[in-house]
């Protein structure tokens, strides 16, 4: 997959945008399973 932030072909890509998605999206992982 191309990472349309840095134009990287990678499966995981690690550029300051995807981080910043990654950690907003456990952050919000971790909301949802403490309603649980």
């Amino acid at each position: 997959m191309k990472c349309l932030n840095c134009g990287v072909f990678t499966l995981l890509c690690f550029c300051h945008h995807c981080a910043e998605e990654l950690s907003e999206f456990s952050l919000g992982v971790r909301e949802l399973k403490k309603d649980f």
